[in-house]
C-alpha cells in the first residue's frame, strides 16, 4: 500500500471506484477480512459474484464500506475528499472509531475511541452516564459486558431491527444526519479536529428545535467558558 504524500498524487492513486476500494481494503484488514464485523465469526468468505464478503454463522454480508463513514453512500468514492494529513501521517476518516450514545429524551453524545475493544466502550459510557434505566444495544460482541454498567437490552439486526422497546434507532437517525453533514457540508475531517465537529453537531443536534434560539445559545456557551 502506497504511502500518499501529496495531494497530486492522492488524484493519481484514487481516481476510480476501483482503486479506492482496494487501498481500503489493504488499510483496513491488510492480512485478509478474518472476522464478521457484526458477530465477530472468524467463519467469513468472499462471495466471487459480488464485491462483498459473508459470515458463515450469521449469513451477514459486507463490504469495504460496512462500518466505516462511507457506508451506504451514494457517492463514489474518488468524489470523497476523504484523505487527510495528521500529525501521523497520511489516514482516512474512517481509521478513527466513534461511539455514538443518545437518550430517548434527545441528548446525544458522540465520542472518538482509544480503540475498538469492549472495555474502552464501558470506560466511555461510565464517564458519560451517570444513571439510566436500561442501555440498549445491537448486538455486536463489543457490549457483551454492558450488563456490568447497568440493565443491558439488544437486538440481533439480522433477526430484526426492533424487538418490543428495544431498538437503536434514536442513535441511528443522528448518524444518518451526522453522515450527511459531513458530504454536504464539512466535506472532510481531520482526525486531530474530529472531536470538534462531532461536538459541534451534537449541541446542533440538542437543539435542533430551537434555531431561533440557536445563535443566543452559542454566545451563552461561550460566556460560561469564559
Amino acid at each position: 500500500m502506497n504511502k500518499i504524500t501529496s495531494l497530486v498524487q492522492a488524484q493519481r492513486e484514487f481516481a476510480t471506484q476501483e482503486q479506492c476500494e482496494h487501498y481500503l481494503e489493504q488499510m483496513r484488514w491488510p492480512g485478509g477480512v478474518v472476522e464478521c464485523p457484526r458477530c465477530g465469526s472468524h467463519e467469513v468468505t468472499r462471495l466471487s459474484t459480488r464485491k462483498k464478503w459473508q459470515c458463515r454463522e450469521c449469513r451477514y454480508q459486507f463490504s469495504v464500506t460496512a462500518g466505516t463513514i462511507f457506508h451506504k453512500t451514494y457517492v463514489d468514492l474518488p468524489r470523497w475528499d476523504a484523505v487527510v494529513k495528521s500529525d501521523k501521517g497520511t489516514r482516512w476518516n474512517g481509521g478513527s472509531y466513534v461511539l455514538g450514545m443518545a437518550s430517548r429524551e434527545g441528548d446525544i453524545k458522540l465520542q472518538i475511541l482509544n480503540k475498538l475493544r469492549g472495555e474502552e466502550v464501558r470506560r466511555v459510557v461510565a464517564e458519560n452516564v451517570d444513571y439510566v434505566q436500561a442501555f440498549y444495544t445491537d448486538g455486536h460482541k463489543l457490549y457483551r459486558k454492558m450488563h456490568e454498567l447497568g440493565p443491558h437490552h439488544y437486538v440481533v439486526h439480522q433477526k430484526a431491527w426492533v424487538d418490543g422497546d428495544v431498538h437503536v434507532s434514536y442513535v441511528e437517525n443522528a448518524w444518518s444526519l451526522f453522515k450527511r453533514g459531513l458530504v454536504g457540508i464539512f466535506h472532510h475531517v481531520s482526525t486531530k479536529y474530529l472531536q470538534d465537529y462531532l461536538d459541534e453537531f451534537c449541541f446542533r443536534y440538542r437543539h435542533r428545535h430551537e434555531k431561533p434560539r440557536l445563535m443566543d445559545l452559542v454566545l451563552r456557551s461561550c460566556d460560561s467558558v469564559a
